[in-house]
C-alpha cells in the first residue's frame, strides 16, 4: 500500500511540476531569429507595466532544428552581441554559444522601457503576440518592433573574424551547455 501511494504522489508531483514548466513557458512569447540569418533565437515575457513603463524578460535558445543552423565541421557556434540602454537601464552583453547547446538560457537582467506616443503613432505591449508593437497614426498599421541592438556571427575554426565590430572577447560570457 505505501509503494502504490508512494507512486501516486511520485506521478503527481511529476504532472505538476510539468504543468508549473509549461505554464511558465506560454507566459513567453513565440520564438524569433535575432538576425535571419544565424540560429539564435529570442523571446520576450512581460513582467509587469507601471503606467507607460514596461518591464520585460527575456530568453535565448540556439535552434539545432533549422536549416540555417550551421552544422558544418568546422562551425563551432555563434557569437552574439546585445546592447540596450536607456534612462532606466544599460545592458551591454557578450556572448559565445557554442553548437553543444541546449538549453534555453534566462538573460539575466530585466529590460525596462517607456512605451512612446507622439503625433505620429504609439508604441503599445499586445499581450497575444507578446512583443512590442508601433502603430502609425496616419494609416493605423502596426509593426512588431525590434528591442536593442543585436549582432550575431558564427564561431568558425581557424578564422577570427566576424562581421560584429562592437563584440568585445573582453567582455564575453560563454555558455557552454
Amino acid at each position: 500500500m505505501k509503494k502504490l501511494i508512494t507512486i501516486c504522489l511520485f506521478i503527481a508531483t511529476t504532472f505538476a511540476v510539468n504543468a508549473q514548466k509549461k505554464a511558465k513557458a506560454d507566459l513567453f512569447g513565440e520564438w524569433r531569429f535575432i538576425q535571419s540569418d544565424k540560429a539564435l533565437q529570442y523571446r520576450f515575457k512581460k513582467e509587469k507595466q507601471e503606467g507607460d513603463v514596461i518591464y520585460l524578460k527575456m530568453q535565448f535558445r540556439l535552434n539545432k532544428t533549422d536549416e540555417i543552423f550551421c552544422n558544418k565541421p568546422e562551425c563551432r557556434g555563434y557569437l552574439w552581441f546585445f546592447n540596450f540602454s536607456n534612462e532606466y537601464v544599460k545592458i551591454d552583453k557578450h556572448y559565445i554559444v557554442y553548437n553543444i547547446n541546449t538549453s534555453v538560457y534566462d538573460f539575466p537582467e530585466t529590460i525596462i522601457l517607456k512605451l512612446m506616443k507622439s503625433e505620429y503613432g504609439e508604441q503599445y505591449w499586445d499581450d497575444t503576440e507578446k512583443a512590442i508593437f508601433f502603430k502609425d497614426a496616419n494609416s493605423g498599421t502596426t509593426k512588431k518592433i525590434e528591442i536593442g541592438w543585436s549582432c550575431v556571427d558564427n564561431i568558425l575554426e581557424n578564422n577570427s573574424s566576424n562581421r560584429c565590430s562592437s563584440f568585445n572577447i573582453d567582455k564575453v560570457e560563454v555558455l557552454n551547455n
